[in-house]
C-alpha cells in the first residue's frame, strides 16, 4: 500500500466505543482480511487446517485469564469491533494473537525446525543534541498488504494520545504515545512460549499506556509472556531491548550499553529455549553446522554495519536506509513481493516504522509497505 493512501482513523471514547469506531470504519476490510487469513492458512503453515487451529487455539495458548487480569479493556475493544464489523468475536480475538500464532500453529503443524522469521528492530541513543531513535520493520504475510492503517487514539489516562500502526481488524502492531514512549518488537520463535502468558498485542497497548521508559521496562518484568520476543522500547531519555521468554526477561546490549541496539530473529542473550526447537536445532547444527537460519544472521549483520559506530548520531535518513536495505538479495532486511519466492519462512515487509523521540517534536515516520519502494510519511500529535 502506498502510504499516501493509508487510512488514518481517530479512535475516541471508551474501549468499546473505540472498538466500534474501528469496526464501523473498516467493516469491509476487516471481513476481507479475515477471509484471506482463513483461506491462506494452509499455504502459510504447511497445510495446517485453519479450523483445527481455531478449535485448538484457546486450549494451547490459554491467554484469556491474563487478558482479563492485565488488559480487560482490550477485550471490550475487540468485542466492540466485532459487533460493528459484523464478524465472529471469538475469531477476531484469536486473530489478534499474531505472534502467538507462530508457536501455536508451529506446534499443530509440527514445524519446530522451520519457524517463520518476522521483523527487524534497532534503537539508538542520541548524541550531540540529536534525539533518541528506535524503529521496526514489521514483517508479516503478503495477505495483509493493502489493509494497513494508522490509528490516532485516546489512551486510558486523561490527556494521553496514541499513534498506533496496525491493520484492519488488529488492535495494535506497534506505536508511540504522547509522553514519548515508543514500542516495537521482533519475533524470537526459538525461545520458550508461555501458555497462559499475556499475548504480545496486549503487551503493546499496555506499554503504550506507560508514562516513561522505566515504567515500560518495569511492566515487561512484571507480566508473564506468552511468546518469545525481543522488545525495543524508548523515550526521549533512554532506549532499550529486552529478550523475553516464558521464564526470563534479559536486557540485550551488544556493546555493553544501550548506545546502539539492533536485532533480528535469533536469541542473543536469553537461553530459555523451546524444547522442540532445541531438538530440531541439535539435528540442524549437526548436519549443517548452524542452529539458526541464514536469514536472521544476514539481516542482523546488515543492521550492525549501519549502526555499529557509537561516536556518531543516527539520523532518520540513516534509519530509513537501513530499513530499505537489500544487502543480500535473498535475505534482505527489506523484503518486497517476490512472485517466484518459494521460501515461506521469510515474511513480507508490511510496514516500516521509525520513532524520533525528540521531547519537543515527537515524530512517527511510517511507510505502509516495503521501505525500499514505499514513501515514508511523518505523523505527530499536533492534531490528535
Amino acid at each position: 500500500m502506498d502510504t499516501r493512501e493509508m487510512p488514518v482513523i481517530e479512535l475516541r471514547g471508551s474501549a468499546r466505543e473505540k472498538g466500534r469506531i474501528h469496526g464501523e470504519a473498516l467493516r469491509a476490510p476487516i471481513q476481507e482480511l479475515l477471509s484471506r487469513w482463513r483461506d491462506s492458512f494452509a499455504d502459510n503453515y504447511s497445510g495446517l487446517d485453519y479450523y483445527l487451529y481455531r478449535d485448538k487455539f484457546w486450549e494451547l495458548a490459554q491467554t484469556r485469564p491474563a487478558l482479563e487480569r492485565y488488559t480487560p479493556t482490550l477485550l471490550e475493544e475487540v468485542a466492540g469491533m466485532a459487533e460493528a464489523a459484523d464478524v465472529d468475536g471469538n475469531e477476531l480475538l484469536i486473530f489478534q494473537h499474531a505472534n502467538e500464532l507462530i508457536w501455536v500453529a508451529s506446534h499443530l503443524a509440527r514445524l519446530e525446525d522451520d519457524l517463520p522469521e518476522r521483523c527487524s528492530t534497532f534503537a539508538a541513543m542520541g548524541r550531540d543534541g540529536s534525539p533518541n531513535i528506535i524503529g521496526q520493520n514489521v514483517d508479516w504475510t503478503e495477505d495483509h498488504d493493502g489493509y494497513q492503517v494508522l490509528f490516532r487514539a485516546d489512551g486510558n489516562r486523561d490527556g494521553l494520545k496514541l499513534l498506533i500502526s496496525s491493520c484492519a481488524g488488529y488492535v495494535c502492531m506497534n506505536g508511540m504515545n504522547s509522553d514519548g514512549v515508543a514500542v516495537g518488537d521482533n519475533a524470537i520463535p526459538q525461545l520458550r512460549a508461555g501458555p497462559g502468558g499475556l499475548p504480545s498485542w496486549a503487551i503493546y497497548r499496555a506499554l503504550l499506556e506507560c508514562k516513561n521508559y522505566h515504567d515500560a521496562e518495569r511492566f515487561l518484568y512484571e507480566v508473564p509472556h506468552a511468546s518469545g520476543l525481543n522488545w525495543v522500547i524508548g523515550d526521549p531519555n533512554q532506549v532499550g531491548m529486552f529478550e523475553v521468554s516464558a521464564n526470563k526477561v534479559i536486557p540485550y546490549r551488544p556493546f555493553g550499553t544501550n548506545e546502539r541496539l539492533f536485532h533480528s530473529n535469533h536469541p542473543m542473550v536469553n537461553d530459555d529455549y523451546d524444547a522442540n526447537f532445541m531438538r530440531a536445532a541439535s539435528i540442524s547444527a549437526t548436519a549443517l553446522g548452524n542452529a539458526f537460519p541464514r536469514s536472521t544472521y544476514l539481516r542482523w549483520a546488515s543492521l550492525q554495519m549501519r549502526f555499529w559506530d557509537t561516536t556518531k548520531p543516527v539520523t532518520v535518513d540513516q534509519a530509513k536506509a537501513a530499513f530499505s536495505a537489500c544487502d543480500d538479495p535473498k535475505y534482505p532486511v527489506c523484503r518486497t513481493v517476490d512472485p517466484n519466492a518459494t521460501d515461506r519462512q521469510i515474511a513480507f515487509s508490511l510496514v516500516s516504522c521509525i520513532w524520533e523521540l525528540d521531547s519537543e517534536n515527537l515524530t512517527f515516520h511510517l511507510a505502509s509497505g516495503p521501505a525500499a519502494e514505499t514513501p515514508f510519511l511523518s505523523f505527530n500529535f499536533d492534531n490528535v
